[in-house]
């Protein structure tokens, strides 16, 4: 049996080589005008990351609270997802349009956007329109502050959603995401 030293090292050694950090890799059909490689990373523990910046306890700029926020939406996605079959990419297309979370399920999938503000009214980003236009998911989805709302697109429906409906459950749809 190890001592408590060598397994803690261990442990910890580990852990950062399999959780932190996460690759995410793109949402593709078309190799010539979307993203099929460079993925994004994202982290289980945000501490090493803000840690790493010199951030830790001091988040206050815009982009990493934006940040901080999407990684957010990412963990609780990855941990809903985890035994559903389901994949979590995000898209990206050569002229620089992101989607910042795709699920594939089969043959479906669902845009996820995050938006750390505070939104009044259920504006669809414009980003979703490429992604409706071409792959005309069922449904979308807008993760931000405030806003519980539905509305469309085309065909699709937007729903938006906090974090406290992705963390509790899905209240709009009355089905897990």
């Amino acid at each position: 049996m190890a001592t408590p030293v060598s397994l803690g090292r261990g442990v910890v050694t580990r852990s950062r080589r399999s959780e932190d950090p996460q690759r995410l890799t793109p949402f593709f059909r078309n190799v010539r005008s979307e993203i099929s490689k460079a993925p994004t990373v994202y982290f289980t523990d945000l501490g090493f990351r803000n840690y790493a910046l010199g951030l830790l306890g001091h988040l206050q700029r815009p982009e990493d609270l934006g940040f901080t926020f999407q990684n957010l939406v990412y963990l609780i996605l990855r941990e809903e997802l985890r035994w559903s079959g389901a994949q979590l990419h995000f898209w990206r297309t050569t002229s620089k349009t992101e989607i910042d979370f795709v699920i594939e399920a089969g043959r479906s999938v669902m845009p996820v956007e995050v938006k750390y503000k505070e939104m009044a009214r259920p504006t669809p980003p414009r980003v979703l329109d490429g992604f409706v236009e071409k792959y005309r998911p069922e449904r979308c989805v807008v993760v931000n502050r405030n806003l519980r709302a539905t509305t469309r697109v085309r065909e699709s429906e937007v729903c938006f959603l906090t974090i406290w409906d992705l963390l509790l459950g899905d209240p709009l749809a009355g089905e897990p995401l």
